[in-house]
């Protein structure tokens, strides 16, 4: 075989990339590169230039359905004729998902156990529906793409009968992610409302990220650092109320930014400029944010939990989820000690050098080897 024909489904990747969203982008643009792929995208309807842009190379099918419910039931019911029709050799769902009654060998990507350990952080519906929807893709997948050890042991663990397990860890874009300082940086924070010296956080408002714990942190050692800012940058989602209590009940509203969700070019300047950055969250299948704030240079702090410590490595400090004590202390640590904290800042750009989309990329390959043999 000269070259593996790889379908792709790309028809649940959001307008706004986030997560798994840019996993699929980074991922398809190393796959359009890979002289071993030849490369067919399922996109939504009238969403098709974008992954052009993304894989120039690559054979685009906009056929999806844009409304959300059609367009489950597209990718449930029509997509695996679609796939089998293509005569590709094998089809990878980045997404937790494949398709019913599919001829063709399946990849799939599964990101985080959380919607079967964790179910209480997600919306019910949600989890209802990929609680049933993940052990199915499991056990029907030749090979199993996990972005972390932890969620493969997750897998291994709660799932019988499954296929291969791969663990690709994602990548880091250097071009994006350094920690040399530009000229503009001041000035695209500045058009957010955030002034230094600040503690970063970035990610969607959920449970999960556990912010009220930062935000807990933050009050306790806000008088001994009276000019310091919290910016909690991310997009709003299910459960931000609880986080919005938290700011208002803290005493320190008024130092506590929300910018909201930035874009692209944004997150970088963000992550160089913070005097931390703080990912307190329960349970994260990868923790690209840590990843990146590291590659910046940024002392971090995370938890011990789930994949965080194994991303963090030696290169961040590691908290107990949840405690706020533990995290105010960590933070003193850091900003009371000029010499520790350029300690973890070389830490944190050494640990980020072992993220590479390259070999992400290498290991997909490997996994759509071993699903068409």
């Amino acid at each position: 075989m000269d070259k593996i024909h790889l379908a792709f489904d790309a028809t649940a990747t959001p307008d706004q990339l986030t997560g798994a969203g840019y996993y699929v982008k980074e991922i398809l643009h190393g796959l359009d590169a890979h002289e071993g792929i030849s490369l067919s995208i399922v996109t939504r309807r009238n969403d098709g230039q974008r992954f052009s842009d993304y894989a120039p190379g690559a054979k685009i099918l906009d056929i999806a359905p844009t409304n959300k419910a059609a367009r489950i039931a597209f990718q449930a019911f029509k997509l695996g004729q679609l796939v089998d029709s293509l005569n590709a050799d094998v089809f990878h769902g980045p997404h937790y998902q494949l398709p019913e009654k599919m001829n063709t060998p399946s990849v799939v990507t599964i990101h985080d156990m959380t919607l079967l350990t964790h179910r209480d952080v997600h919306v019910f519906a949600k989890s209802l529906f990929f609680s049933q929807v993940i052990p199915r893709s499991a056990k029907h997948a030749k090979s199993i793409i996990t972005v972390s050890q932890h969620t493969s042991h997750d897998v291994e663990k709660l799932i019988e009968g499954h296929g291969k397990i791969f663990v690709a860890p994602l990548g880091i874009d250097v071009d994006r992610f350094h920690s040399e300082v530009a000229i503009n940086d001041e000035k695209i924070l500045a058009g957010r409302g955030i002034q230094k010296p600040y503690i970063a956080f970035l990610g969607t408002f959920e449970p999960r990220k556990s912010i009220p714990t930062l935000v807990k942190a933050f009050a306790y050692i806000s008088d001994e650092f009276p000019e310091l800012r919290l910016v909690l940058a991310g997009g709003k989602g299910w459960g931000a109320n609880e986080i919005r209590a938290a700011i208002v009940e803290s005493g320190v509203a008024t130092r506590i930014v929300t910018p909201g969700r930035l874009e692209n070019d944004e997150i970088a300047p963000f992550l160089r400029n913070a005097e931390a950055f703080v990912y307190p969250s329960i349970y994260e299948g990868f923790g690209m944010p840590v990843a990146e704030a590291m590659a910046c240079g940024t002392p971090t702090i995370t938890t011990d939990s789930s994949s965080m410590k194994e991303v963090a490595g030696e290169g961040a400090l590691l908290i107990k989820p949840g405690d706020e004590l533990d995290l105010s202390g960590a933070l003193k640590l850091l900003l009371n000690n000029k010499t520790f904290h350029s300690k973890m800042s070389a830490k944190a750009i050494e640990r980020a050098k072992a993220f590479s989309w390259d070999t992400c990329v290498d290991v997909h390959v490997d996994a759509y080897k071993f699903a068409v043999k």
